[in-house]
Formats: structure tokens, sequence, C-alpha cells
């Protein structure tokens, strides 16, 4: 394995020796290298200002560690979750999502950690002062912090290069670009790549091609993209009255709640619902119905 930077004239060697070259990250210039799906791109711009902190000194609740995740539909959203941090100490991710303009969108000028910790420490007071998730905490390392925007979209999967009119292909980030909110973008790497090598171990070497690549693209959009995407663009628009009726039924009745939380697992299980008041009600009764579970039976498209 070779650990190294990469251009373009990278990619253009690696299609010379290799049958075919995957490209998972979007920088530089790679992500350029694919056109955009406008068909299936919502949003012509970022929709969120994202500032992530790495903390210590969260405390747990009950001896439980829990994700918290607070929806303030016209200032954005905060999600705070553990992790193990790189030093193998317990730690937390905290995130805040901005709606650009809204009360959260305070880090503009913020240069360094410590500073963007005291903002965050003021969001949480004057929005949720009852939540002690900031009260005694500190940076997990000196350079816990991250402050950006990402624009969600979808890319088509084939690229050609001029030098050799070879093909690359698009996986990870640069197939689709996710806004973090619903957590999709690990979930849909992972999913698309086990789509594509399911198929490209069964397939003779001279039908691996760019209408191969296109087509397991289509397939693997209509099964699972479609709702993986759905979710991430719900979760990060302003919220509709049938996500407001799920949110809603959620925070009372636990059989919704874990339906709505496994659907962060398997997107198919709530997209299809979120288009009207009326699928919405069908997606509560049918959890009310028959409480769900993680260890209940995977759907078909399961990853």
């Amino acid at each position: 394995m070779t650990v190294a930077s990469a251009t373009q004239e990278t990619l253009e060697q690696l299609t010379l020796d290799f049958d075919m070259v995957f490209v998972a990250t979007g920088k530089a210039s790679f992500g350029g290298l694919f056109a955009v799906d406008e068909s299936r791109t919502v949003f012509d711009a970022p929709q969120r200002h994202l500032t992530q902190l790495l903390i210590r000194g969260v405390p747990s609740v009950e001896g439980q560690e829990r994700l918290y995740f607070r929806f303030l539909p016209e200032h954005g959203e905060i999600f705070m979750g553990p992790i193990l941090h790189m030093s193998r100490k317990r730690a937390h991710t905290f995130l805040i999502e901005a709606r650009p303009g809204g009360d959260f969108d305070r880090f503009g000028d913020t240069g360094n950690p410590q500073d963007a910790l005291a903002v965050a420490r003021g969001i949480v007071d004057d929005h949720l002062a009852w939540e002690p998730m900031l009260k005694n905490v500190e940076l997990a390392d000196p350079l816990a912090y991250l402050k950006g925007a990402i624009r969600p979209l979808v890319r088509r999967p084939v690229a050609h290069l001029e030098a050799t009119g070879r093909s690359v292909y698009a996986v990870g980030d640069v197939a689709f670009v996710h806004d973090p909110i619903a957590g999709q973008g690990g979930n849909c790497t992972v999913a698309y790549v086990d789509h594509l090598l399911s198929t490209i171990s069964k397939t003779p070497s001279d039908r691996l091609d760019p209408d191969f690549v296109e087509e397991r693209y289509e397939e693997f959009w209509h099964t699972q993209g479609q709702f993986i995407v759905g979710l991430s663009v719900a979760m990060v628009a302003p919220p509709t009255p049938a996500l407001q009726k799920i949110l809603a039924a959620a925070a009372k009745s636990r059989s919704v709640a874990d339906r709505v939380a496994s659907a962060f697992a398997y997107p198919e299980r709530i997209a299809p619902f979120l288009g009207s008041e009326a699928r919405a009600d069908e997606f509560i009764a049918s959890a009310q119905g028959k409480p769900d579970s993680l260890n209940e039976q995977e759907p078909a498209a399961a990853r």
C-alpha cells in the first residue's frame, strides 16, 4: 500500500496500471472531475454553517453514554455523542449545525478552539440552559476544532480523463456529499462500495467498463441511494409537516422513537413516509403497532 498525495497525473498513471480506479475524495480538483447530477441534487449552496469540537468531561447519565440531538428549527441543531479519541481516552464530539442567519450562526470570527468553545457555551446557555453538556468540559486536544460548510449533492459516477481518455469512478464523498446532520456519509459510502463489490467479483474483467458502473450506480440509487439522500435532505431542509408530525410522535412514543432511530441505519424505513402528512400517519401507526428494533430481521437492502 502506498500513502501519498495524489494528483490528476496520479489518476492518469493508475488507469494505465489497473482495470478500475475509484476516487473517494472530493478534495482538490478530484470532485470537479465528476459532473453534478442536477436532477438528484436539491440544494445549490450549503444549508448549514458547521462547527465541531472534541471535548472531555461530559457526565454520563446513570452510568450510560447517550447521544444528544437538539432540534431548534429556526436556528439549527446540536448533536453530541461519545467517541474514542486518538489518545484512546473517552471523549465526545459536539457539533453545531447553524442555519445561516439563525442565532446559532455565531462562529464567523472564531479562529481557535478555545474561542469556539466559549461561543458554543453561549449558545447552550441561551437556548438550552438546563442542559449540563458543556458546564465542566475541556477540549480533548489543542486542535480539537473544525469549522466549515458542505453543499449536499449527488454526482455522476463516471469521469473521463483528458490525457489518456480512460475512465475513473466515483465512490465516497465524490459520489454522494451529505451534510453530517443525518450521519449518512459513512453509511452511504459503505453501502455503495458493498453494492459494487458484490457485482464486480461476478463480472468478467472485459465488462468492467463505464457502462457497467453506470448500471450499478442506477441500481444502487433505486434500491438504497435515493432513501439515504432523501433522509439527509429532509433533515437539513426546513422541516416539513410530515417530519414534524413524526418527530412529535417520537417524543411521546418509545416505539415510534425506536423506529425513527433505526431509520438512521436503514433510511428506507422512513424516507418514503416523509412526503405527506398522510404517509407520516402511516409511519406512526405502523411503528405503534409493531415496536421496532435494530435486532429484528434486516431489510433486503440492509447494510
